[in-house]
C-alpha cells in the first residue's frame, strides 16, 4: 500500500503559505544549516524591541498580538465579502497579496493556523463560534504563551493553543519543512512533555502525553475493541475506507515517532532538574526553548516517522516496533 499524504493531517502544516520542501540535500534530508537555534531565539527578541539578554521570555511571539496591527482599516481590506468574518481563504488571500510587511505576513499565517481559537476570542455570534474572525475578537484576543507556572486546569484546555504556538515558533525559528510537518511536531512534543514534567513530575508528563495519542483521533492501536468501533463508525457514516485506512497506517508511525520525542523530552527535563539543583537557578521557560532547540539541531529526535531517523538520516527507532524502553524509566 502507498504511503498517505498527510499534509492535512499533519499538525497543521503551512505548505499552503510556505513552501520549504527545496530546502532537502542530496539525499532527501532536511538540511541542518536552516536551523535558527539560539541565534534565532535573539532575534525573536530582537523584534519585540529586547535586547537578547532580557529577562522577558522568547517564547512570546510579536505575531501572535494580532491587536497591534490589525486595525479596523486593515481588517475591512481583508475582509473581501465584507461580511463582517475573515476566514481562511480570505487571510490567505491578504498574505500572498503583497500588500503586507514581513511582519504582518507572519501574523496572517498565525491567524489561519489559530482561527479556530481567535474567533471565539468575543461572545459575537450565535451559538458556535465558527464563522470566522470578528473585529470584535481581534480586539478581545489574548495570545498564548507556554510557561513553567503550576496551572493543570488551563493546560487540560490549552492543547490546540499549543499547537498553533508550536508552529508560530517553528515558523520564526525558520525549521525546514518537508511538506507533512513532522519536525515542528518533534519540536512541539519534546518541549510539552519537558514543559509538563517540570511542571507536573515524570508520570503525570507521561499521563498527559499517552493520553494525547489515544484522544486525538482515536488512534489506531491494534487493539480489536478500537479497531471494530472505527470501522463500524466509518460503515454508518459511509466513510472512504481506503483513504482512512491510509490515514491509519500514518497515524501508527506518527504515535510511535511521537512517544520517542516524548521521551526525549522527559530525559531533557531531568537534565534540567539535575543541572537547576546543582546550581541552585530555577529553569526558566527561555532556558528549556534553548535546550529543547539544541535537541533538535543535535538530531536526537525522530523526524522521519515511517523510518524512525533522524534530519540527518541517523536510525533512532525501528518504527515497526513500539518502543517501551520508557517503562523502565519511570
Amino acid at each position: 500500500m502507498s504511503r498517505p499524504d498527510p499534509g492535512s493531517e499533519s499538525h497543521g502544516s503551512d505548505s499552503n503559505l510556505v513552501d520549504n520542501r527545496k530546502h532537502l540535500d542530496s539525499q532527501g534530508s532536511l538540511a541542518p544549516s536552516l536551523l535558527g537555534g539560539r541565534e534565532a531565539l535573539a532575534d525573536i527578541k530582537a523584534l519585540n524591541g529586547l535586547d537578547r539578554d532580557s529577562k522577558s521570555p522568547s517564547a512570546q511571539l510579536p505575531e501572535c498580538n494580532i491587536a497591534d496591527w490589525l486595525t479596523e482599516e486593515k481588517f475591512a481590506g481583508i475582509d473581501t465579502d465584507g461580511n463582517g468574518f475573515l476566514n481562511k481563504e480570505e487571510i490567505q488571500k491578504a498574505h500572498n497579496s503583497g500588500n503586507y510587511s514581513e511582519s504582518e505576513k507572519k501574523s496572517l499565517r498565525y491567524m489561519q493556523r489559530g482561527i479556530k481559537i481567535i474567533e471565539e476570542a468575543s461572545n459575537d455570534e450565535w451559538f458556535d463560534e465558527n464563522d470566522g474572525i470578528t473585529f470584535n475578537d481581534v480586539k478581545a484576543y489574548k495570545p498564548y504563551t507556554p510557561d513553567l507556572k503550576f496551572s493543570p486546569v488551563n493546560d487540560m484546555f490549552a492543547k490546540d493553543d499549543m499547537v498553533v504556538w508550536a508552529s508560530t515558533m517553528a515558523d520564526s525559528l525558520k525549521f525546514p519543512d518537508d511538506g507533512t510537518n513532522n519536525y515542528t511536531n518533534a519540536f512541539r512534543h519534546t518541549l510539552t512533555t519537558a514543559m509538563y514534567a517540570l511542571k507536573y513530575g515524570d508520570r503525570t508528563a507521561m499521563a498527559l502525553a499517552d493520553t494525547n495519542e489515544f484522544v486525538t483521533g482515536m488512534r489506531d492501536t491494534g487493539e480489536a475493541w478500537l479497531v471494530d468501533a472505527k470501522n463500524s463508525a466509518r460503515r454508518i457514516f459511509g466513510v472512504d475506507e481506503e483513504n482512512v485506512e491510509q490515514k491509519d497506517t500514518y497515524w501508527r508511525y506518527d504515535t510511535r515517532a511521537d512517544d520517542y520525542n516524548n521521551q526525549v523530552g522527559l530525559d531533557l527535563a531531568r537534565e534540567l532538574r539535575a543541572e537547576a539543583e546543582r546550581t541552585g537557578e530555577p529553569v526558566s521557560i527561555d532556558r528549556l526553548l534553548n535546550r529543547v532547540v539544541e535537541t533538535l539541531e543535535k538530531g536526537d529526535v525522530v523526524t522521519d516517522v515511517y523510518r524512525g531517523k533522524n534530519q540527518y538520516g541517523k536510525l533512532l527507532q525501528d518504527p515497526g516496533v513500539s518502543d517501551d524502553s520508557r517503562s523502565k524509566t519511570l
